[in-house]
């Protein structure tokens, strides 16, 4: 039994040579047919047998196995199987629709360009995965060395011994601000946690750029957070922090996510500070008071914390809680966009593609999400389809098609967003036929990957029948998932079941405070779905 099957074509038979050599560093057995399967031997049963009881497939993709009808045999199976999947794409090409559909939920490496690094990086990943660690006896012999020497030398220099630190988590830091750009999100939370708890060059932005988004923070493994807390409740104020963001974003826990908040912001960390104004902005584990959620805000931005300066923007450009001041908002965008944070060149795009109290700038909406992709922020590639999708002023479809292109080039690094976007061009027949079994698929899909959005539609599915069967149950519980993810279209349409008697749990009475959660949160109802607010007797009537 091997811990790795690897899937490749054997035109790459010298690169898979290189991560076979790589990965037995760490003593992770590969199957690799040409070698594994003796003369006689049923080709397909031994096939059959490693996919089975290897524990990682490892695909090298490349433009050689791209097509290859045995490749694409070995990844039906292995998901068959239910085998985690890592696919390993080398240089730049067209994925096979294929493929890309079966292979869009894992992980996958870029090696854009191809190099020793990247395999080195790839050997590390997995190693992590199956839990192996490195064993260098040359290293051991150097660690023993200066173990003796410090015995009959215990005085140090402590700038010798700061380098040593730093040293510590430089090698981590490059390989999780490496996944990072890849958005594979899990490895590069591993990767970046400890330099982050120790403050380590600009670690705490990219973990906070992780836990700050629901839709991100959704796909780091409840494991990764035991240490975490571990740490927050031994006195990490950063640690503290992301406590904070889990209680708010995955496990919803008010009053936690309040306390961590609270305890990080009190040994004065601009991300505690960060945290508890957004507790006070909604009123998590504590009631709303907008006064205090902004002077909390204004107090992290002085603090230094650049996602308060984005935050920031956004609050006085759409007016959440106060009234929008378009002109300083694009000010503070500016600023949020000096400061490098992905996110902010996104939300510039959508200023110019707009004309939004900004001259009107297409190149420049290209460039801004362009920027946030190679910055690792994998939304964008939903807004760039939109660029090319509809009109900016009326949101008459323009090139449906492209839009699609760029929705797959998201889609493939599982991104929750272009996954719905997909599912909704199936949902309303735009640049594809309607079809709401395929919409059904992709919406899945979405919701598995932290998606509100998704479980908000596919509970309208289930309510009004749209290719599946009425289920009443089935579209309260999808619900409940999205309010769980606090979106706001999904307490709206729990109000709604209350309200018409076709809820399996509330009452009457309860609408009230699902609407009032839902307008709290902004929006449900008042969006392109009103229609879904009517009783299902008198929805036939409008259309």
């Amino acid at each position: 039994m091997s811990d790795v099957f690897i899937s490749y074509s054997r035109k790459d038979s010298e690169i898979v040579d290189r991560i076979e050599q790589e990965l037995d560093k760490y003593g992770i057995t590969s199957f690799i047919d040409r070698s594994a399967i003796d003369l006689g031997d049923d080709f397909a049963e031994v096939i059959a047998k490693a996919l089975f009881e290897c524990q990682i497939v490892l695909f090298v993709w490349s433009e050689n196995s791209n097509q290859s009808e045995n490749t694409a045999n070995e990844i039906a199976l292995a998901i068959d199987f239910e085998k985690t999947i890592v696919s390993f794409k080398i240089g730049t090409f067209k994925s096979d629709y294929k493929l890309a559909y079966r292979l869009v939920r894992f992980n996958r490496i870029d090696a854009v360009p191809f190099n020793e690094d990247k395999i080195v990086e790839l050997g590390k990943k997995l190693s992590q995965q199956l839990g192996k660690k490195l064993k260098d006896k040359s290293e051991d012999k150097k660690a023993d060395n200066v173990q003796e020497r410090d015995n009959v030398k215990p005085s140090i220099d402590k700038s010798v011994h700061k380098n040593a630190d730093e040293s510590k988590y430089e090698s981590s830091y490059k390989f999780g601000k490496s996944a990072l750009l890849e958005f594979d999100l899990p490895s590069a939370f591993s990767d970046l946690l400890e330099p982050a708890l120790n403050d380590y060059k600009d670690s705490r932005e990219l973990i906070a750029g992780i836990v700050d988004y629901r839709s991100r923070i959704w796909s780091i493994p409840d494991a990764e957070f035991d240490y975490v807390k571990e740490q927050a409740d031994n006195g990490n104020s950063y640690a503290a922090f992301i406590m904070s963001c889990y209680y708010k974003n995955k496990h919803v826990d008010n009053e936690k996510s309040y306390k961590y908040a609270k305890e990080s912001s009190e040994k004065n960390d601009s991300f505690g500070i960060y945290s508890l104004c957004k507790c006070y902005a909604i009123g998590i584990g504590v009631e709303k008071d907008l006064p205090t959620y902004l002077s909390l805000l204004k107090r992290s931005i002085k603090a230094g914390n650049n996602r308060a300066i984005l935050y920031f923007a956004k609050e006085t450009l759409f007016g959440w809680s106060t009234r929008p001041n378009p002109l300083k908002g694009i000010e503070l965008l500016k600023k949020a966009v000096e400061t490098n944070i992905p996110e902010a060149y996104s939300v510039m795009g959508q200023m110019y593609w707009e004309g939004n109290h900004i001259l009107q700038d297409m190149d420049k909406a290209v460039e801004c999400y362009n920027k946030a992709i190679s910055l690792g922020y994998m939304e964008a590639y939903d807004d760039m389809s939109k660029l090319y999708m509809y009109e900016p002023n009326t949101f008459k479809t323009k090139d449906p098609q492209k839009g699609i292109e760029w929705l797959m080039k998201g889609a493939e690094y599982g991104e929750p967003s272009c996954l719905s976007a997909i599912a909704l061009c199936y949902y309303f027949g735009t640049g594809v036929a309607q079809n709401y079994s395929n919409a059904l698929k992709w919406f899945l899909k979405a919701a598995g990957a932290g998606d509100g959005f998704s479980c908000y539609i596919i509970g309208v599915m289930y309510y009004y029948g749209e290719g599946v069967d009425e289920d009443d149950k089935l579209a309260w519980d999808w619900f409940k998932r999205g309010a769980a993810m606090f979106q706001s279209n999904c307490f709206y349409m729990l109000g709604v079941m209350c309200r018409d008697s076709n809820s399996p749990e509330g009452k009457n009475e309860d609408c009230i405070k699902y609407f009032e959660e839902s307008a709290d949160l902004a929006g449900g109802g008042r969006n392109d779905y009103m229609k879904y607010s009517v009783p299902k007797s008198w929805r036939i009537t409008l259309y």
